[in-house]
């Protein structure tokens, strides 16, 4: 179960409403043009 504090941060930190923040400048898009390689 969460203590207190963690609902705290959560509530501080990292919720904007239902949402939580992702810095835009270090994510890479995958190109779509190219074709993918899976694996099993």
């Amino acid at each position: 179960q969460f203590k207190e504090i963690h609902f705290e941060y959560i509530n501080s930190i990292c919720w904007l409403k239902g949402t939580y923040y992702l810095p835009t400048d270090e994510i890479t898009i995958p190109d779509r043009s190219k074709p993918r390689i899976n694996r099993m």
